[in-house]
């Protein structure tokens, strides 16, 4: 009951801000009595453009993925890559799409990924003998876990990039001020702290014990810092999955900048404004809503920010090109509905494994 009372507040705010959203775009209108939606339909689309964000999307997409393997390597999973791009891709599709029950993409790609190694494991422990392999579901997690932190450190290390090389910060706007200055502070203070983290720890384990005593956040930390710790061997690796994350990055920006091309021609901002205002909003995705808050930051940079002409988008471009951006989404997760079907029972005995140890813990 109460997880169907959460995913229904949700769902209702997700619903409520898409329609704060469309009423605003509605009924903001140019100097000729124009919303966007009027000037949507009578702009020439350009449709080379919006299959070249598609394009974008997905090879953004197969780099997340191939970054994973590089992270799944590095802890000793004996996984080839093609595998890594099957599991990351079925993860995506759970991630978006309501198939999944209470298993989110993130566990069940984990899940996957274990289960799939230690059927190697114990393979070979029968042909040399050895003790019965340990679960390898902790390190799995912490993979994903990894990837997720470093996906995200690269989205303000390159807006924060962005925003140096653009001049974004001197726009006569203090909202936008305000957030590109916190973007610095962000990415400079993520780095300081992967660095400690990655340092050595000269309290012996007590400071990391000493984190997942704070209360309501301890646990959640102290699974940060060992996530990334496991790793300390592996920086080479690190650097290597931040950089992808950055070329990731690039990727999305310029699938929401030729989104915008294509739909409203000239009348877009240009692709080094994207480059700031593509990963700010992708960084929402950190808050439990399936849409709405990418739909905001897009919105409200595009209607603030100043063309070439002097003029700005009308409200309510930011939520267009957004929905575009969405549908793009969802093809690309096709390729994880013909994995889904081609491992279907797998996935399934994945799942009633991991809903058999979470009733065992609770």
């Amino acid at each position: 009951m109460k997880n169907f009372l959460i995913n229904a507040v949700k769902i209702l705010a997700s619903v409520g801000i898409l329609a704060f959203l469309f009423y605003m775009a509605i009924n903001t209108t140019d100097a000729n009595g124009k919303n966007v939606f009027n000037v949507l339909m009578e702009t020439e689309k350009n449709w080379t453009y919006l299959l070249l964000a598609f394009l974008c999307c997905l090879a953004a997409s197969v780099i997340t993925f191939i970054r994973w393997h590089l992270l799944n390597r590095a802890v000793g999973f004996q996984v080839h890559w093609l595998d890594s791009l099957r599991i990351g891709f079925i993860g995506y599709l759970f991630n978006l799409l309501p198939v999944g029950g209470i298993v989110g993409g993130d566990l069940l790609k984990a899940w996957i990924l274990a289960k799939e190694q230690e059927t190697i494991d114990k393979i070979s422990a029968i042909s040399t003998g050895d003790k019965k392999p340990q679960s390898r579901i902790p390190d799995a997690l912490a993979t994903v876990f990894t990837d997720r932190l470093f996906g995200l450190y690269a989205l303000f290390l390159l807006a924060a990039v962005a925003i140096f090389f653009s001049g974004i910060d001197k726009i006569d706007n203090a909202v936008i001020q305000k957030i590109c200055y916190a973007t610095y502070i962000i990415a400079v203070a993520w780095t300081a702290l992967i660095i400690i983290i990655l340092g050595p720890d000269y309290t012996n384990g007590k400071s990391i014990e000493a984190l997942g005593r704070i209360p309501y956040v301890g646990a959640g930390l102290k699974r940060t810092v060992e996530s990334i710790r496991l790793f300390q061997k592996h920086i080479k690796t690190l650097v290597v999955v931040t950089v992808m994350g950055l070329v990731v990055h690039f990727f999305f920006a310029a699938c929401i900048f030729l989104i915008s091309a294509s739909l409203f021609g000239a009348n877009s901002l240009p692709l080094e404004t994207h480059l700031v205002i593509t990963p700010l909003g992708l960084s929402t995705g950190a808050i439990p809503l399936s849409v709405g808050p990418f739909e905001v930051v897009l919105d409200i940079f595009y209607s603030a920010i100043p063309l070439a002409t002097g003029e700005k988008m009308l409200v309510g471009s930011g939520l267009v090109v957004a929905l575009t951006y969405r549908i793009l989404v969802l093809l690309v997760s096709t390729f994880g509905v013909v994995y889904y079907f081609s491992s279907k029972q797998e996935i399934q005995s994945v799942m009633k494994d991991s809903a058999k140890e979470n009733n065992a813990k609770s």
